[in-house]
């Protein structure tokens, strides 16, 4: 089934990188939520205005260990490119206010 396939590739991923890590450390869950596009989802054709203020800490604890980069700011304003309801444009300059505060001022 598809939820055993993706578990079994969060696992795989996870278990190679034990071997750098003893632990799954925040970083290591970062990346794999960066690799795995977790961000284009939630910013992605089917938003959800929650989803997105929930993404926030996500989102800061990306830029704390410098994972959030332009590509992340590029699906972020899609969504004031596209046709999207504004409960999640709203919601979607929330989360910039939140995330503002601590991501690097160069991306």
């Amino acid at each position: 089934s598809l939820e055993e396939d993706e578990s079994k590739s969060s696992y795989s991923y996870i278990r190679k990188k034990k071997k750098k890590y003893e632990w799954l450390t925040s970083q290591t869950f970062l990346e794999w939520i960066k690799e795995q596009k977790i961000i284009d989802y939630i910013y992605g054709e089917y938003s959800h205005p929650e989803v997105i203020r929930k993404s926030g800490d996500l989102l800061q604890k990306m830029c704390k260990y410098q994972l959030f980069s332009k590509k992340e700011v590029d699906l972020i304003w899609k969504t004031f490119d596209s046709n999207f309801h504004e409960d999640i444009m709203r919601a979607t300059l929330e989360v910039i206010e939140t995330i503002s505060k601590v991501c690097d001022e160069d991306i």
